[in-house]
């Protein structure tokens, strides 16, 4: 910490000018800067801390908390500069505000300093600031944060102050890993595993690959890096097994069943004129549109709109002949024909499809 005693001012209370937090990029300039230095009247008990929840090592990406505070019995206004640079004096990292009140942000986001709101003391002759700081995204060699406190009553004390954090190693910390390095700081997700079996197939499973979303009629792409480190050539192959909520269960054998009932109905009619079975496909028919109002989100739209068609029409044919005796005559055969394979189409593609994509 460095301490100095200057007149009495406080010259920039909406805010410092840049570059005075005692950096090496700022060429040590403080707030002693801006005001005349005089003897101090008294020497009184000042403190001044910079508190951060950064260990020993940043880690690059990571959002920090830092906290300035700053104790002067008798002093009734505050102002404050920080930045963070790196070992060549660069402006490194991005300062957040936490609070856009009391704090600023300035020269293009570079430091962070206090407003006219943000200078006056809790009263008891302390202060503080709070704000975040994340890191660079790529290594930056050490990285120091900087900080120039003014506090101003009958006299100004200046205080300075600097911490330091270290270039993380970056690696692989899992001791299981074949690149293990226990001189690594922080892990990377870089882990290679050497796996050795004495059969001809080697099955690796992973049970955490959980992917939320609608799949339906789109294409679904997951990247696997498979890593060979023998003398020998590796053969892939991935099995999908997709498990989707919105796919009833029984529906493999619920349409199993309807089409056994379907082609079992059609076989006991090869040979009879097909009215005593009227009707077992006016049931059919009606078990459809039941399928089409129920299927919703799991069989694609055409096959769906196949079975309202198919078996809106198998309803009334079926219906007409069971209930009323009626008969449709030779010409409408082509239609009826043109509606079965509807019908078809509709039970058999769609609940196939739905199926396929499960």
């Amino acid at each position: 910490m460095v301490l100095f005693s200057t007149s009495n001012s406080l010259t920039f209370s909406d805010g410092s000018q840049a570059g005075y937090t005692g950096s090496p990029g700022d060429d040590l300039n403080t707030c002693v800067l801006c005001h005349s230095v005089s003897p101090s009247a008294s020497i009184t008990p000042y403190s001044y801390s910079l508190t951060t929840d950064i260990d020993e090592y940043y880690i690059p990406g990571n959002l920090y908390h830092i906290i300035v505070d700053v104790l002067g019995p008798g002093i009734d206004k505050f102002g404050f500069q920080t930045c963070f640079e790196n070992e060549e004096g660069q402006k490194v990292g991005e300062i957040i505000l936490a609070d856009s009140i009391q704090t600023k942000l300035i020269s293009n986001g570079n430091y962070i300093t206090h407003t006219s709101n943000g200078i006056d003391g809790s009263g008891l002759g302390s202060k503080s600031w709070d704000f975040y700081w994340r890191a660079p995204l790529t290594v930056q060699g050490k990285i120091s944060v900087y900080s120039s406190v003014l506090l101003s009553g009958d006299s100004i004390m200046v205080l300075s102050e600097s911490e330091s954090f270290s270039e993380p190693i970056l690696g692989c910390l899992d001791p299981d890993a074949s690149n293990f390095n226990e001189q690594v700081t922080t892990d990377d997700g870089s882990c290679l595993y050497e796996f050795f079996s004495s059969a001809s197939f080697l099955s690796l499973s992973f049970d955490s690959l959980t992917i939320n979303g609608d799949i339906l009629n789109q294409e679904l792409l997951v990247n696997f890096s498979v890593h060979n480190n023998s003398d020998s050539n590796l053969d892939v192959y991935v099995l999908r097994n997709i498990l989707s909520d919105n796919v009833p269960e029984n529906w493999r054998e619920g349409t199993t069943f309807l089409a056994a009932a379907i082609f079992a109905g059609n076989c006991l009619t090869l040979g009879s004129d097909g009215n005593e079975f009227g009707p077992f496909f006016f049931f059919i028919c009606l078990n459809m549109v039941a399928l089409y109002a129920v299927s919703e989100g799991v069989i694609g739209n055409i096959w769906r709109y196949n079975l309202l068609v198919g078996g809106l029409m198998g309803v009334i044919f079926a219906g007409a002949g069971t209930f009323f005796g009626y008969e449709p005559p030779e010409a409408l055969m082509p239609l009826q024909l043109v509606l079965w394979i509807t019908f078809i189409l509709g039970l058999g593609v769609g609940p196939l499809l739905a199926w396929r994509d499960r």
